[in-house]
């Protein structure tokens, strides 16, 4: 609190105008961030989600030319590749029975992946997703859906994604809210500063005025023109200036 008093009045505006706002955005900011974060969390959990069915419907054509011996297992893949760049997640083709025809990573399978939920579900026809760690112990994001042709289920599409595509995005929506927050930090300081010179100013030149006035410039004209509250000071201070201007010479020098 002496800290405060020794502070000049316009240290103390310049503080008060700039805590609250520092305090209110940053609450704001803080509500904000947690909104967002909730958010991207839920897009990029059902990211693959939503590739999986267009997937699923792009290589339905091309599964059941695969499976009639009408395209090389080369053929597939480098199609699969394509599918894989454009939906921006890992694509595995494999039969009805959870054997992989191709990865687009390349990984070579030597188990069946029935015994995962999203190929489960996809034999089934619902679309769910599961995150667990990929062969390299990455936790990845996980769905599946079914390749069907003419009611015929051909085979299954599976999509994953690091899940850290998911920390990256929230990491990148908190750095722009956080560059938002120092902008407007930084015109709330320069906000307060102007505010701050608009009312200190005046009260700064009544001060010398009536320190001069005292000291006897009696020609010296107060500032007015003022509607605020500082007007009717500084028209008292007028006031009091032509009363002794006309006071006689022993009465003034008193």
């Amino acid at each position: 609190m002496r800290l405060l008093q020794n502070m000049s009045l316009r240290a103390r505006l310049i503080l008060a105008f700039t805590g609250l706002i520092v305090f209110g955005f940053a609450g704001l900011m803080a509500f904000s961030g947690r909104q967002i974060s909730t958010a991207a969390e839920e897009d990029y959990e059902h990211y693959p989600e939503q590739r999986a069915e267009p997937a699923a419907e792009g290589l339905s054509e091309i599964v059941d030319y695969y499976r009639q011996g009408l395209m090389l297992p080369a053929e597939l893949a480098a199609i699969v590749q394509t599918f894989s760049q454009r939906a921006e997640t890992r694509l595995t083709v494999m039969d009805p029975n959870g054997v992989v025809w191709i990865d687009s990573a390349g990984f070579t399978y030597d188990r069946r992946q029935t015994d995962f939920p999203e190929v489960v579900a996809a034999l089934d026809n619902r679309l769910v997703h599961d995150v667990r760690a990929d062969e390299s112990g990455t936790p990845t994001i996980y769905t599946a859906a079914p390749i069907v042709k003419r009611g015929e289920v051909l085979g299954v599409v599976r999509l994953s994604a690091p899940e850290s595509v998911i920390t990256g995005a929230v990491r990148q929506r908190w750095l722009t809210l956080g560059l938002g927050f120092g902008l407007l930090l930084a015109l709330s300081v320069v906000a307060s500063l102007v505010l701050s010179s608009s009312l200190t100013r005046p009260i700064e030149e009544l001060r010398v005025s009536s320190l001069r006035l005292a000291g006897g410039e009696l020609n010296l004209r107060p500032p007015e023109g003022r509607t605020d509250e500082i007007g009717p000071l500084a028209r008292s201070l007028h006031h009091l200036r032509t009363e002794r201007q006309g006071m006689p010479g022993e009465q003034r020098a008193l």
